[in-house]
């Protein structure tokens, strides 16, 4: 398989991955707004003046601090990968410190030019993240910065770094009143290096005329030969007449240029250019980081021979371990590559020289151990197609599989720590967040009331029984429905299937000419009859449903009479719902008291279907069998019904296909009427089932007392006054626990 074709593989495989990691990202983000809810609750609980000393000293004791901070860097996480496994390129980081040679690698790998890639021997150039993608347009779109965006990513790095206060509004910055020099700084800034940063800053705000409106605005287009100035530092000569210098390129957020690239063997191809590392700025490192964590899947790291960084220095040593940090989980080897830039300035003994400090400095003195070692030169389009571009995509068809996967299970991996943390607070809180203590005399009234509350359900259900069987009613409401339907069906075949007798004739005789005969007219038609008198009596759905409704009613109303403040729901499927989780829910001091067949058994109630197709075609559906093309003769040989109709004769065609549709109706009809208690018989059985795994069940009794103990003031109101404000407290903070638990779950 080409290099091509197994990278274009590997882009659509990475689609499949989407749904898991938007899922986690969702997950995550409930998981934050849980935790705020919590803090919120604990906040509340702790400054309520009538919560009790020793609560509110364990609810102090409380830290979720750890998990908060943890959350965003999840999340973070999980959007890097969405980012990956959502683009539609495979692209390449080129990093390394200014003046190596950068730019002109882009240059002859895209065929762009100074206007598009500066380049620069002496200061550095390059002044805005540029992605160069393959393609057949060659236009330029740049992002630019909201003044929020501006503040955060520029000016608040450089303040920082300078302890100054950073102005909140374009209005504070263009008046801010900078130090005249680094000795008016405070005394732990007082360093050479800080120097360059105020003056950075002093630039900003004398050329803040020439950008700010640029700031806010929408992404726009730009011919490439209109570039440079949004990309490229002001040159020297500009530099020296500040009050002209303009500096677009700091409203530049992001610019992707999309050219030909004169060579490249994969289409799908992305050049990822960034700033180098090792420039005086406050913010440039972390936004490299963050460049290539959330969009490049590998990294080429130039050095170039002669000159003040012709070896492995330590500002190579701090890029290589950001690199460290972007590769995340793939391998170190598979994510970065060393290429020797063969400069035609340097010497023979300079490029040996910066060779053989790479090898004992990064490689431990053997090839290719740490990092792969490529030597080509930056200027040579040939030179780069063969010895850089070629390896580099033959080694990312071969193993981009490998480090997708790696990357994945690392990032899905490194939250179980998180999840784990999540979980011992939750059994922490669950053992010290207990209920008040109950005397033995309490506890014998909840028994009672338990038992009490067994019986009471009981009799209501046993009565709503007795109602449903002897409810003739119902039998006669569902048999008109089902004459309902019949009339319908009729009407409908007399009215020439939904058209008319003679558009449906005109209809028939156009593909009897098409098909030369009438058989596939005939087979056509009885298939579609049949199919549309069983969807006509699936109008009983619309009966069984108002059934159903006014069963969970009824049983919703029973419960609810008889539990109190337990249940505040108002839709009867929802109170149900809500029944079955304080039943999973149920707790005692901490403890976990789970009714689980009694909450099972609310489930099943809950699952009750009536429906017609599910529970009561198959079983009539023999009697559509009158509606088919051929029947059996006495010798149970199959023959057409349709064999002594002519083509010409649409008149008997059509009686003969209405004749067939009426009979079927008629004797699903009748099948129907037979069976006329199935609805009531339907609703029965499944109280009555109900009424035996709720109330007799060997351990109905013990599930019931164990929802008393975990619920008494909701149950009975009143009664425990002593306990009941104390217990809303621990329900608002267990409701904040179980919505974590739940989420954590998932």
């Amino acid at each position: 398989m080409n290099i091509a074709l197994q990278i274009s593989n590997i882009l659509k495989n990475r689609k499949a991955n989407l749904p898991e990691i938007e899922k986690q990202i969702h997950r995550w983000q409930i998981m934050k707004e849980n935790f705020n809810s919590l803090d919120s609750t604990l906040d509340a609980v702790i400054s309520d003046p009538e919560t009790p000393g020793e609560l509110r000293t364990v609810l102090k004791n409380v830290d979720t601090a750890e998990i908060q901070n943890s959350i965003p860097k999840v999340l973070a996480d999980l959007d890097s990968l969405k980012e990956r496994f959502s683009r539609d390129t495979i692209n390449i980081g080129v990093s390394g410190q200014a003046r190596v040679g950068k730019s002109t690698l882009l240059q002859s790998i895209s065929g762009l030019g100074e206007e598009q890639v500066p380049t620069g021997d002496n200061l550095p150039v390059t002044a805005v993240k540029s992605q160069i993608f393959h393609s057949d347009k060659n236009i330029a779109n740049i992002e630019f910065h909201t003044f929020n965006s501006f503040r955060e990513s520029i000016l608040f790095p450089y303040h920082n770094e300078l302890a100054l206060a950073c102005p909140q509004t374009i209005e504070e910055f263009r008046s801010y009143s900078y130090p005249k020099n680094e000795s008016d700084l405070v005394e732990s800034k007082r360093i050479p290096s800080n120097i360059t940063i105020l003056e950075k800053l002093k630039q900003m705000q004398s050329g803040l005329w020439s950008y700010e409106d640029l700031l806010n605005q929408p992404p726009r287009q730009v011919d490439l030969t209109m570039l440079r100035e949004y990309v490229a530092y002001p040159k020297d000569t500009e530099e020296n007449t500040p009050q002209t210098c303009q500096r677009k390129y700091l409203a530049v957020k992001d610019v992707s240029i999309y050219c030909s690239f004169p060579s490249a063997p994969v289409k799908q191809l992305g050049f990822i250019d960034l700033p180098g590392l090792g420039e005086l700025s406050a913010s440039t490192e972390e936004h490299h980081l963050q460049g290539l964590k959330k969009g490049v899947d590998f990294v080429i790291l130039v050095k170039r021979p002669g000159g003040g960084d012709g070896f492995w220095s330590a500002k190579d040593g701090s890029a290589v371990n950001l690199l460290d940090k972007a590769r995340s989980f793939q391998d170190r080897k598979d994510f970065v590559s060393i290429l020797i830039n063969h400069d035609s300035r340097a010497t023979s003994e300079q490029l040996t020289a910066l060779r053989n400090h790479v090898l004992r400095e990064v490689n431990q003195g053997e090839n290719n151990k740490v990092f792969n070692i490529i030597e080509a030169d930056a200027i040579n389009p040939e030179s780069i197609g063969k010895q850089l571009l070629t390896p580099v995509l033959e080694h990312l068809a071969n193993r981009l599989d490998v480090m997708d996967k790696q990357i994945i299970k690392g990032t899905f991996d490194s939250y179980k720590a998180i999840e784990e943390k999540i979980s011992d607070l939750i059994q922490s809180l669950n053992k010290n967040i207990k209920l008040p203590t109950m005397d033995g005399s309490k506890r014998e009234v909840i028994e009672e009331k338990s038992n009490a509350l067994i019986d009471d359900i009981n009799l209501d259900i046993r009565q709503y029984k007795d109602q449903i069987r002897i409810q003739n009613h119902l039998d006669d409401e569902y048999s008109e429905q089902i004459d309902l339907c019949y009339n319908d069906i009729l009407s409908w075949i007399e009215s020439g299937f939904g058209d008319s007798p003679e558009s449906w004739k005109q209809s028939a005789q156009k593909q009897i000419y098409r098909q030369n005969g009438i058989a596939g007219v005939a087979l056509d038609q009885c298939n579609y009859v049949r199919v549309e008198i069983s969807k006509q009596f699936t109008k009983l759905d619309n009966f069984f449903n108002n059934q159903l409704n006014e069963f969970f009613q009824e049983i919703a109303e029973i419960l609810k009479r008889h539990t109190g403040n337990l249940l505040s729901e108002t839709e009867p499927r929802k109170v149900l719902a809500e029944f079955e989780s304080y039943l999973l829910n149920a707790q005692e001091n901490g403890e976990s008291t789970s009714c689980l067949n009694l909450a099972d058994s609310v489930l099943k109630l809950r699952n009750l279907q009536l429906d017609y197709k599910v529970q009561l075609h198959p079983r009539v559906r023999e009697n559509l069998n009158y509606i088919e093309y051929e029947t059996k003769d006495a010798d149970n040989n199959k023959v057409s019904q349709f064999a002594d109709i002519s083509s010409e004769n649409l008149d008997l065609l059509f009686k003969r296909i209405s004749d067939l549709a009426e009979q079927a109706s008629y004797q699903t009809r009748i099948a129907l009427n037979r069976d006329v208690e199935f609805p009531k018989l339907v609703l029965f059985s499944a109280l009555e089932q109900f009424e035996d795994e709720l109330i007799r069940s060997s351990d109905s009794v013990k599930e019931f007392r164990r929802l008393g103990f975990s619920y008494p003031a909701e149950l009975w109101p009143g009664l425990f006054a002593d306990i009941q404000s104390s217990m809303a407290r621990i329900s608002k903070i267990k409701t904040s626990i179980n919505d974590i638990q739940n989420n954590l779950s998932n």
